[in-house]
């Protein structure tokens, strides 16, 4: 029977070596999902990226919703810059993420990370933030969120998904 033991036990293996964030939430994430929300599915799906000041943003899935049951953002000790991770509703090729105005945009989710090397988990239980149409993301500056962060301050955005 599916149970999405193969993504869990990954994403407890990635945590072993991040900051205690990560590590702390796995266990609940263990339990809820595995034994509950998408029991019986093998569903559930890992995305990492490291997305800079790229216009376009980052792709989590293009062209298919998806339900985020958890989101870590993990800042480089390197960083020069506060930043929020913002994620949309939409794919990159129809919105220019980072220079969206934020109060006009298609964002569902915004998470501040500060530039002093620390990390943020977000865990979205029980029934997920659904992205109906895409999901994508894009790391702005926290002083002007319409702006992109520069390439030193990109953290490395790690989301736990299923497609709906």
């Amino acid at each position: 029977m599916p149970s999405n033991a193969a993504v869990l036990e990954q994403l407890k293996n990635e945590a072993i070596y991040g900051k205690e964030a990560l590590a702390r939430v796995v266990p609940l994430l263990k339990s809820a999902l595995g034994a509950a929300f998408e029991f019986g599915s093998d569903a559930l799906a890992l995305f990492h990226g490291t997305v800079t000041a790229l216009a376009a943003g980052g792709e989590i899935r293009t062209n298919g919703g998806v339900k985020i049951y958890a989101v870590h953002v993990q800042q480089q000790a390197t960083a020069t810059q506060d930043v929020v991770v913002r994620f949309f509703n939409t794919s990159t090729a129809s919105t220019a993420l980072t220079t969206t105005a934020y109060g006009t945009s298609k964002d569902a989710l915004s998470v501040p990370c500060g530039m002093t090397g620390g990390s943020k988990t977000i865990v979205l239980l029980p029934n997920a933030l659904e992205f109906q149409t895409a999901a994508s993301y894009a790391v702005v500056s926290a002083a002007a969120l319409d702006t992109a962060a520069v390439a030193t301050s990109a953290p490395t955005v790690t989301v736990l998904y299923a497609p709906i």
